[in-house]
């Protein structure tokens, strides 16, 4: 992945921490799955996927405030 699309990850992720319930884990998560993606596109479809997968809802709403972010940059 180029680091402008990881730079653009991780100014997202920060410009919302303050209203997520869980960060860390949420910071975690994002991690693991940017080290699986080979590009932003595909970094997107993992994390939905994962969000799509998780049962706990208050993390699964910061999942979904961290990707519309993302997509919305």
């Amino acid at each position: 992945m180029k680091e402008s699309e990881k730079d653009l990850i991780q100014e997202s992720f920060v410009s919302i921490r303050a209203y997520l319930n869980n960060p860390k884990e949420l910071e975690n998560e994002i991690s693991k799955v940017l080290e699986d993606s080979d590009n932003l596109e595909e970094f997107i479809e993992e994390f939905s996927e994962l969000s799509s997968n998780t049962s706990d809802t208050t993390q699964k709403t910061d999942q979904r405030i961290f990707l519309n972010n993302l997509k919305n940059r």
